[in-house]
């Protein structure tokens, strides 16, 4: 969910997880492609778990390693978590197929 300038992320996180379950709600029970959800107004970030209250926050100014909650979220958004997400649904589709 992207938001302007200054704009509350406290809402914004909440939209995104409104989304997570939309996306979610079209298919069956215990398919939940849209795991992660995102939100920022270009400064500050938030993300976490579609079914969750907990987010991890960061900001542009800390984008660095070094950064606690910069590394939580490279951690969670980065591109071999989430082909890690994408590997256990591929098994979870073949397997049902």
């Amino acid at each position: 969910e992207a938001k302007g300038p200054g704009e509350d992320l406290t809402e914004a996180i909440r939209e995104a997880r409104l989304y997570g379950t939309a996306i979610n709600g079209r298919y069956e029970l215990g398919w939940n492609p849209c795991e992660i959800v995102i939100a920022t107004n270009g400064s500050k970030f938030r993300a976490g778990h579609w079914d969750s209250d907990e987010y991890i926050a960061a900001t542009a100014d800390s984008m660095s390693p070094v950064d606690a909650g910069f590394a939580e979220l490279t951690k969670l958004v980065s591109r071999p978590a989430m082909q890690v997400r994408r590997d256990a649904l591929l098994k979870k589709i073949r397997k049902n197929t």
